[in-house]
């Protein structure tokens, strides 16, 4: 007891240290723009492969910045979406008009995509550390 008593302050100092040093994981990074898509209403239209965290830095206390790559892949094609779409619209115009709208803003970021096509994705997502863990800031969601 006598030789852990002043060794003590020392263990938790290098615990402390070591708790405010932690970084998000790949895969902690991993699920959090899965559900970023999943938010966006994009989670059946692809799946994500070959995530990998190429970088990483932290510009401020409790702000980490993780340079990916990851591949998106279309599970359905932007015609069988179309299709989809206008089925579920049906005689309703103004959701009609919504989905046109959302498929031509994919159809402008993606193409004529697929199903089976694959986008490789370059990006930095900042995130920041709160009570209960890791999240993408607001504004780069």
């Amino acid at each position: 007891m006598k030789t852990v008593l002043p060794r003590l302050p020392l263990f938790l100092s290098v615990v402390l240290f070591a708790a405010c040093t932690l970084k998000p994981s790949t895969d902690e990074i991993r699920q959090l723009v899965e559900q970023r898509f999943q938010k966006a209403g994009f989670g059946e239209l692809f799946a994500i492969e070959n995530f990998e965290k190429v970088n990483g830095y932290e510009p401020r206390d409790n702000v980490y910045v993780a340079e990916v790559e990851y591949d998106l892949v279309f599970r359905r094609g932007l015609r069988e979406l179309e299709a989809e779409r206008k089925q579920e619209a049906g005689d309703a115009p103004m959701a009609a008009f919504m989905n046109a709208m959302g498929l031509l803003a994919l159809k402008m970021q993606y193409g004529n995509f697929k199903a089976g096509d694959r986008v490789h994705k370059k990006e930095s997502i900042r995130l920041i550390r709160t009570e209960k863990g890791w999240r993408i800031l607001e504004e780069d969601a």
